[in-house]
């Protein structure tokens, strides 16, 4: 999308659930501190922060270059130069003897602003991505290869499959022992998982992947005991047999909301119709893109260089520019760098620029068949880490306002590419990790950036209509939302939910220009909660647009249920 001030690489192996596996084991992280190098300690000034900037540089043959000086690099902030106030470089080498010291997980960061170079350590999350992740060029084959051959002793190891994932570890010949596994058993868990994506089971479901399928993941992981995820000790089978028996009793029918929209119907023309294709692909691009956010907030808050590597088929299919450049912004401002291996080649032009936006804009690399197999691919990307540069430097103005600040960083010296984050949020402070907090921003913004609607939460009866004149002008938006699935608890003899409902204008080039987010509160007697599960309820609000309303072309509403963990999203012109 990520962990220990060393060097946190991502294999995602099933991007939504490995997230989630280690969020479950996450507590409440203070505010990060950032430690200088012991080669040179920068002089800190007490009203103003550093901008600490984790510098690789490689020449034409992917090969790190280590001897450049201060003088010979460039920082430009929104196009303005920079003062450089630190500079000092480490090279990471094996050390066997660290691998065996206690506290044998990634180090929190307590300082927003930490320095690398801190740790002879580099952290590596491995991300499993969708699909078949043998061939054509052997993305398994390099995860091996990676773990068993590239890999330091005293490196942090972990892996994300689906909805689970294994701890941070120095016994890399155990992840071996999953990867061969998963290699082997992969495809098969991949087939029934798109067999109930497309089923009834799905559709009225709660969202959770069948027992029977479950089960499978497990075995992967070396048995339930052996793997870990945020809906570990939710044990959903019996509200599943339910469903399906009312579905089988014909109980429960598709609403009018569960029908495809206008521009479902569009997108699953271009499929060429195939209704099994384009639900897989729906359901497996949203997943990619929570799994995503979630690791690189995850990682933001864990010490060291930290590089989240994506394996995955084809890549992510992301909606537009803006979308792959909002996933970038987070994970440049969180100092994680994303590189990504499609096994199945290019894919498309779409998930090509999106691979190439993120990863251009993390300091990662993006490699699609570039050579004979990813193991050649893996060894680039291992290689660019041994040797980082740590600059860092007081920003004029200074932090505080919140916004974007691009940064370009340049050397002077011809032929060499220079792999860093593309900016920063100007905060001082990051926040707390909190669990509740980052599973609503990742399912809200996820599905916003999503292209399709998503029906687990149906929303209906919606309508944008624009009020006023250029400035000043609001949008007037209202939806009805279906609560037949949210999840209410017992409170006081009142049956109480919370529901999030967002709703995000965007032009015609996919640019979003006023959005309204709330919170919406819910307590009502059996009798009216009876009313509103039939009927729906309706919401409206009014916000403000900036720029001129003309060009506001869509009204996306977002619904989310955090107790249920389901989300529903709609696509609605603007009158």
């Amino acid at each position: 999308m990520l962990i220990s001030r060393a060097l946190a690489l991502a294999v995602i192996v099933s991007p939504c659930l490995l997230a989630a596996d280690l969020l479950s084991q996450a507590t409440p992280l203070p505010p990060p501190t950032r430690l200088p190098t012991p080669q040179s300690q920068p002089q800190f000034r007490s009203d103003v922060t550093l901008v600490p900037l984790d510098i690789r540089v490689v020449d034409k043959n992917g090969r790190p270059v280590t001897d450049l000086t201060a003088e010979d690099f460039t920082i430009l902030e929104n196009g303005k130069p920079q003062t450089l106030g630190h500079f000092a470089t480490h090279a990471y080498t094996a050390d066997a003897s660290a691998a065996q010291l206690p506290g044998n997980r990634p180090r929190r960061a307590s300082d927003a602003m930490e320095l690398t170079g801190a740790e002879n350590r580099r952290t590596f999350l491995l991300v499993l991505g969708r699909g078949r992740l043998t061939g054509p060029s052997h993305g398994m084959d390099a995860m091996l290869h990676l773990v068993n051959e590239r890999l330091m002793p005293q490196d942090q190891v972990a892996v994300v499959a689906w909805n689970r994932a294994t701890d941070f570890t120095t016994d890399h010949a155990s992840i071996a022992i999953f990867l061969e596994r998963f290699k082997k058993q992969h495809v098969g868990v991949e087939l029934a998982i798109r067999q109930w994506e497309t089923s009834l089971e799905r559709v009225y479901g709660d969202g959770r992947l069948p027992t029977r399928v479950q089960k499978r993941v497990d075995a992967i992981f070396g048995g339930a005991s052996a793997a870990r995820s945020l809906d570990a000790s939710v044990d959903a089978t019996a509200r599943i047999e339910e469903q399906a028996r009312r579905i089988s009793d014909g109980a429960l029918a598709p609403s009018p909301a569960n029908r495809l929209s206008p521009v479902d119907q569009t997108e699953l023309n271009r499929s060429g119709g195939n209704l099994d294709d384009y639900l897989a692909l729906s359901s497996q691009t949203v997943s990619d893109l929570h799994a995503l956010y979630m690791g690189v907030e995850f990682l933001r808050h864990l010490a060291g260089e930290k590089h989240l590597v994506y394996l995955a088929e084809y890549g992510l299919s992301a909606p537009s520019m803006d979308d792959d450049r909002g996933i970038a912004r987070r994970a440049a401002d969180a100092r994680v760098s994303l590189s990504f291996i499609h096994t199945g080649g290019l894919g498309s032009i779409t998930t090509g620029q999106a691979a190439r936006t993120i990863t251009g804009m993390t300091g990662g690399q993006f490699f699609a068949n570039r050579h004979k197999n990813a193991s050649m691919d893996v060894d680039r990307i291992e290689e660019a880490t041994r040797f980082v540069y740590a600059l860092g430097y007081y920003p004029s103005p200074p932090i505080g306002d919140g916004r974007y600040r691009r940064v370009a960083v340049r050397v002077n010296r011809p032929g060499l590419t220079v792999l860093s984050r593309d900016g920063y949020f100007a905060k001082r402070d990051t926040g707390t990790f909190e669990r509740k907090g980052m599973m609503i921003v990742t399912r809200v913004t996820s599905a916003a950036e999503f292209p399709r609607p998503i029906i687990d939460v149906a929303l209906r009866e919606v309508s944008a209509v624009r009020t006023g004149q250029d400035p000043g002008a609001l949008l007037e938006v209202s939806v009805t939302i279906d609560l037949s699935r949210v999840a209410f608890d017992r409170v006081d003899g009142r049956n109480t939910a919370e529901l999030e409902v967002a709703a995000f204008a965007v032009t015609g080039r996919q640019k979003t220009v006023g959005q309204s987010w709330q919170t919406l509160v819910l307590s009502y007697s059996d009798a009216r909660l009876a009313q509103v599960r039939d009927e729906g309820l309706p919401h409206e609000v009014k916000f403000a647009v900036t720029g001129a309303t003309g060009n506001v072309k869509d009204v996306k509403v977002v619904a989310y249920n955090y107790d249920a963990d389901l989300v529903g999203s709609i696509i609605v012109k603007v009158k």
